[in-house]
């Protein structure tokens, strides 16, 4: 979600009832994503808010958290890392954003199936080299 007026995004249906016109809710995320992929930098957009129930304030979230390193990752991110890596076998990652995560799989010999609901975070993890699927946790099909 992302500060702003959110108006030119909102058309009226017929039946006076609002509902988001062609812009739905993860475009500015993967907008973002791909900006700094492409630039380096999302300087000529609105910051990236992340809403919680824990906080009164939403919290800005740089694209660059998206891109990070493991050793740039908290300790309970690389804590689940080791976790994948100790299990083995075939790891999804769901909502997997800019594919940090998958590639530091990846890095270790692991297999990673990245999906993102998100077309433009799977265009961003598809240039970095990642076989990402566009799609929901809630309509995956069998497994291949």
């Amino acid at each position: 979600m992302v500060r702003g007026n959110i108006s030119k995004a909102l058309t009226r249906r017929p039946d006076r009832t609002v509902r988001p016109a062609q812009c739905p809710a993860w475009a500015p995320l993967g907008r973002a994503l791909q900006d700094f992929w492409a630039n380096g930098s999302t300087s000529e957009l609105p910051p990236l808010l992340y809403w919680s129930n824990l906080r009164s304030e939403p919290e800005e979230l740089p694209p660059a958290l998206f891109f990070r390193r493991p050793a740039e990752m908290p300790p309970v991110e690389r804590y689940a890392l080791d976790l994948c890596r100790q299990q083995g076998g075939r790891i999804l990652d769901v909502g997997a954003g800019a594919g940090s995560h998958v590639l530091a799989l990846q890095s270790q010999g692991l297999h990673v199936d990245a999906i993102d609901i998100c077309p433009g975070a799977v265009e961003v993890m598809r240039s970095r080299g990642i076989a990402a699927r566009q799609g929901s946790f809630w309509k995956l099909g069998p497994e291949r």
